[in-house]
This record gives structure tokens, sequence and C-alpha cells, in this order.
């Protein structure tokens, strides 16, 4: 087995649609999705997070994952198959990140992610 890939922001939708046709041009096709990165910092007291650097962290933590499932759920309903999964990270649980402002308000929102995507997107078995 080997392991493959390019470089990806997540938080840029074209990006992660050259992703998803990059693994269908290689292998045919790709029947898991996995929702994996995401920014940590910038860590200290809120008034300290500069704007940008707080946008950052939610575009890759939250815009990533919705940009992610997007194109995969494209092609796993265009072929009535496959598996989302999304890493959550610390905070998901709605627990606090000492100093991780913007990565803790961003964890709870990519944890409710999955279950908005079930109520139109159940594929048959």
């Amino acid at each position: 087995m080997t392991a493959d890939g390019i470089a990806c922001d997540v938080s840029q939708l074209e990006q992660v649609e050259t992703l998803a046709e990059y693994a269908t041009r290689q292998y045919g096709r790709f029947d898991v999705w996995v929702n994996n990165a995401g920014l940590t910092p910038p860590y200290g007291p809120a008034m300290h997070v500069s704007p940008n650097a707080f946008l950052r962290t939610v575009n890759a933590n939250i815009i990533g994952t919705y940009h992610g499932s997007l194109v995969a759920m494209r092609v796993f309903l265009s072929e009535a198959a496959g598996k989302l999964i999304n890493v959550l990270g610390r905070g998901s649980d709605g627990r606090t990140s000492v100093m991780q402002t913007a990565y803790a308000s961003s964890k709870p929102g990519c944890a409710l992610s999955p279950s908005t995507w079930q109520p139109t997107t159940r594929i048959p078995a």
C-alpha cells in the first residue's frame, strides 16, 4: 500500500475540490474521507489574539470541515457509498481549552457538523 497526497488549504473550497479530483484520478475513487485538518494557535488571552489569527483558525477548523464534508458527500451520494469521518479534537465536547480562544470556539461547531448532513444524505445500504 502506498500513500499519496497534495497540499491543500481546506479553507479554500477550490483546493478541497482539487484534492478530491486528484484522489479520483490517482485511484479511481475514494471510499473514505477524513476531515482532520485544523489549527490550534494562537495561544493567549482573547484580548491579545489578533482578528486575523482568530479567523485563520476558525476558517481552517469550521469552514475546512464544511468544505471537506461538502466535497465528500457530493461524491458519496453520486456513488451511493462512502464514509465521512470528522476528527473533532479537544473542545468538541464543549469543555474549554485554556488560552485557545479561537480553537475552543471552533470545535463545538465541528461536532455538530455530522448530524446536520444526515437527514438529507442517507445512503441506502
